[in-house]
């Protein structure tokens, strides 16, 4: 039976509120929050003493007084614990800047910088980090400066609407209304009770959330400071809802049903909410606090609060400083060893769940991760059979869906202990699943011809020669799962040479069913003898990769051809996670080439690119300028509109947006689907008997090739629409020189 924990993240993403391993090691939430409170309690427990310590050191280290050494030993306990935690979870962690700068624009924008560089000098990107500010004007202020240089901000301590309002308007990516602070404020100032949809709290975060839905503001509403489990239940469907421990473990412990309450589509449709604002308008905002007593007060006592524990954490770090003695704290070496423990075992457990974000050196063979857990793999026994399936009802069909959460980083590492993964080729793919494979701490080695381009790269992310770099015939006779990523015309050529060395025992593993499937016309025959399998990630190879590195995972299909073992679907799984696979759904060599080459010339690329050029010119035909051409064709597909349907659906999108688009939308849609169809039909056609293949092989083995494709990718490079989006992506806020 499903808990009330599970059942509440079907609706919501949950966000563990503690600083302690332990308990979000076992609730298994997406994102975790941090404050000076929350590492308070963390920090004085024995389990975390390595923590402190290398936050002293790191004081020491920068020198200065021992105000300027416990202020950084305070920065880089911070970073420690936020490192600690995102070895553990999927997403993003909370880091938060000192409370006593919430009154401080400059202060605080400072402070945001300095803690994005510390995570940065210990490889964690920024993507993976939300800092923390209180919702004052300055704070919200400084929160749209850094969120326009690409620094994404948790604005908290929030309490009153107009905060909110003006934290939508600063486009910062998540608030954190307090739920749980504002039913105390009235609790008290009231003498009544509450519960449920009465709880002050609980109305507040429905209004915030309402009120977002219907003007199309993107920012992220998380409920947080809960008191009891009646208020998140009353909030089930909100954006995200951060839990303690406590409130966790009830929920995990309740098999009671947590019926959805808020949804995006009724809240858009919803008795609408006035529009006000607030951004750019000091006296407004501060007279629209002022006016609302519970924010005000619930505001500055939080930033007080917040600013006590703080400097309760700084004081321990002076002491600490300023000890003659060796700078540990009064724990026993066996308690150190304990810390160390503790943080091993959580990794190890949460592995196949972490984020790899961690950049590993670039001749690095094991990420951090894999260093963790490889001590523990050889002692680990090898499940029988394959786990971790899911049959989910997409649209009323029944699939069978492979998740990687059987397969832990130890578990993966003993499966594979005797292979060695011989990746041919290094293009988008090789680049991305190998170095994917690498981290995961597997024996992967690279074939590729001597001292050309691709050599050169793979050195480059540290390959080396002689021992895990090599030419192709080489690779392959070193290998035994030989992972042939070259493109699909490289595949048929090299074929009478690479064939002969796919010899009995091995595993031929391919990530596009083109070749095989049709072996008319690539000559590409898979020994008899041999596995051969398939993982077809769903993105381009450096998608496969940040996405990793991100903790994600990208969504892959996996297929088997043969199975001379009797393993080879089993096998195909684990690679699947091994390169990066969040989880992975069965197919077909023939119905995964067929939908991959169907796909590329329609929606993903081709398609599209026909629309808006279509789109554009009968705009510019009509008088409209290049930029504004481009925007309503391009920029707000791809910027507003795009990602609303990835994040949301369709549906979610066309409610979102004004009356009048929606009508015009709702009316054309099945006009373009009627105009459409047979030129689809006749793509599917077109790839299903070969057409398309045979295309694709006589222009990708041209001795002319690289010339020919130039000159076209030259001629969409200088259409007018391209020419138009350079300049337009120039003056986005978060550009870089292309």
């Amino acid at each position: 039976m499903t808990d009330s924990l599970s059942s509440l993240k079907q609706y919501t993403v949950v966000v563990s509120d503690s600083g302690d391993f332990e308990s979000i090691a076992v609730y298994k939430p997406q994102d975790a929050t941090t404050n000076p409170s929350l590492i308070l309690a963390a920090a004085n427990k024995a389990a975390y003493s390595q923590l402190i310590e290398t936050a002293i050191k790191y004081g020491k280290e920068k020198g200065g007084s021992l105000d300027d050494q416990a202020s950084a030993a305070l920065d880089r306990l911070l970073i420690e614990f936020g490192t600690a935690i995102l070895k553990i979870i999927p997403g993003r962690v909370s880091t938060e800047v000192d409370a006593r700068l919430s009154f401080d624009k400059e202060g605080t924008k400072k402070k945001a910088k300095e803690l994005i560089a510390l995570y940065e000098s210990v490889g964690v990107s920024k993507d993976r980090i939300l800092i923390k500010i209180a919702s004052t004007w300055e704070g919200i202020q400084a929160a749209r400066e850094l969120e326009r240089e690409g620094i994404h901000c948790n604005l908290t301590l929030l309490f009153g609407f107009g905060q909110a309002v003006a934290c939508a308007e600063a486009k910062v990516t998540l608030i954190s209304p307090f739920v749980g602070r504002i039913l105390d404020w009235y609790k008290k100032s009231t003498g009544k009770s509450y519960e449920g949809d009465e709880d002050p709290g609980v109305q507040s975060v429905k209004r915030i959330f309402n009120y977002y839905k219907q003007y199309g503001y993107n920012t992220i509403v998380m409920g947080a400071s809960f008191r009891n489990v009646g208020e998140i239940k009353a909030l089930a469907g909100v954006d995200f809802l951060t839990i303690a421990p406590s409130l966790l473990e009830e929920l995990k412990s309740s098999t009671e049903p947590v019926p959805q309450k808020l949804n995006a589509q009724a809240a858009a449709a919803a008795d609408p909410i006035p529009k006000v604002s607030y951004i750019d308008n000091e006296p407004e905002f501060r007279w629209a606090l002022l006016q609302d007593q519970m924010a005000f007060d619930k505001l500055h006592e939080g930033i007080k609060k917040f600013a006590e524990d703080g400097e309760t954490l700084k004081e321990l770090l002076r002491k600490k400083l300023s000890a003659k003695e060796k700078l540990t704290l009064p724990l026993s070496t066996m308690a150190s060893v304990a810390a160390r423990s503790t943080l091993r075992a959580v990794v190890r457990r949460t592995a196949p769940r972490a984020t790899h974000a961690l950049k590993s050196s670039q001749s690095a063979s094991y990420s951090i991760l894999s260093r963790a857990a490889a001590s523990k793999a050889a002692t680990l026994p090898v499940a029988k059979g394959v786990r971790g399936v899911k049959t989910l009802d997409f649209a009323g069909t029944k699939e069978v869906v492979y998740e990687r959460s059987d397969w832990p980083l130890a578990k993966l590492q003993e499966y594979f202990k005797n292979d060695t993964l011989a990746l041919i080729g290094y293009g988008s793919q090789g680049h991305g699943q190998g170095l994917n494979a690498r981290d995961n701490g597997l024996n992967v080695i690279v074939g590729v011809r001597k001292d050309g381009e691709s050599w050169r790269q793979a050195v480059e992310d540290g390959w080396v020669p002689g021992e895990t770099l090599f030419p192709i015939e080489e690779a392959i006779n070193k290998g035994t799962i030989i992972m042939n990523l070259l493109s699909d015309a490289a595949q048929s050529s090299t074929w009478p040479t690479i064939a002969p060395l796919i010899t009995k025992g091995k595993t031929l593993y391919f990530s596009h069913g083109f070749s095989v499937v049709f072996k008319e016309d690539t000559k590409v025959v898979p020994p008899a003898d041999v596995d051969v399998i398939l993982v077809a990630p769903k993105g381009s190879g450096r998608t496969v990769r940040t996405l990793f590195k991100e903790g994600r995972g990208i969504n892959s299909s996996v297929a088997v051809f043969q199975d001379v073992t009797g393993n080879a679907k089993e096998r195909a799984i684990a690679l699947g996670v091994a390169i990066g696979s969040g989880y992975m759904y069965d197919t077909t060599f023939e119905k995964e080439v067929y939908s991959d080459l169907y796909g590329e010339r329609g929606v993903l690329m081709g398609a599209i690119q026909g629309l808006f050029l279509a789109q554009y010119q009968v705009l510019r035909k009509n008088g409209h300028t290049p930029s504004e051409a481009f925007n309503e064709t391009v920029e707000e597909a791809t910027q507003s509109l795009y990602p609303l349907i990835g994040q949301y659906g369709m549906d979610y999108m066309y409610n979102a947006c004004s009356t009048t688009a929606r009508r015009g939308a709702l009316d054309w849609a099945p006009v373009f689907e009627k105009a459409n169809l047979p030129i689809f039909e006749q793509l599917y056609e077109s790839v299903k008997n070969g057409t398309e293949t045979r295309k694709s092989l006589e222009f990708n083995g041209r001795s002319t090739y690289r010339e020919d494709l130039s000159r076209e990718l030259a001629e969409i490079d200088n259409q007018e629409i391209w020419r138009a989006g350079k300049v337009v992506r120039s003056l986005r806020p978060d550009y870089k020189s292309e």
